[in-house]
């Protein structure tokens, strides 16, 4: 999906929403270093756990178990060796935008080519959920893309702003925003 998306804007701005401890923001820095050396693209990362954002922010340790799928190459590229395991470099590092967020009740930033929200929605009730994809939707350029869950699986009608593009990719439509139902106030899990 990267190199689909960067066929149509060379400078990326990735939102990464429930990224835990920080293995998917740094994924994707890893990659797109790979596949589009020199371009400053964004990628915020956001969670609602305090614990775990600390451990993502200073980039670790990430356990030998954490790293597994890591190749060589890239674990001498990007990591240091620690105490306790793999420590993030500062230069993949400073390509991350960490921030705390609730999904729930929490304005979000608009402008995204990419939203990856996998493994976070199954926990919502259905019309926290719905609530949730709708200001996903509002926070994604057209033809910009969702990423979910494999198991998060959506029920997209024409003309609600979301096109399957696949086994948990979904692309938002180019709509006029003002023909979308009003926004919902946001709902507690």
């Amino acid at each position: 999906m990267l190199p689909e998306l960067l066929k149509r804007n060379y400078k990326l701005n990735i939102w990464s929403a429930g990224c835990s401890h920080g293995a998917e923001p740094y994924s994707l820095a890893i990659i797109l270093d790979e596949i589009s050396p020199g371009h400053n693209h964004r990628i915020l990362a956001t969670d609602i756990d305090e614990g775990v954002m600390a451990r993502a922010t200073n980039g670790g340790p990430y356990s030998p178990n954490d790293t597994r799928n890591v190749s060589k190459v890239r674990l001498q590229k990007y990591f240091s060796e620690s105490a306790g395991g793999y420590q993030v470099r500062d230069t993949l590092k400073n390509r991350v935008e960490f921030k705390h967020l609730n999904l729930i009740g929490e304005h979000f930033e608009t402008g995204f080519d990419l939203i990856i929200c996998r493994n976070v929605i199954i926990y919502f009730t259905e019309k926290a959920k719905n609530n949730l994809i709708e200001r996903f939707c509002r926070s994604i350029k057209d033809k910009g893309v969702l990423f979910l869950g494999a198991t998060e699986t959506l029920a997209v009608a024409p003309g609600r702003g979301l096109e399957r593009l696949g086994i948990c990719f979904y692309q938002k439509e180019t709509i006029n925003i003002r023909e979308l139902a009003p926004l919902r106030v946001p709902v507690h899990v």
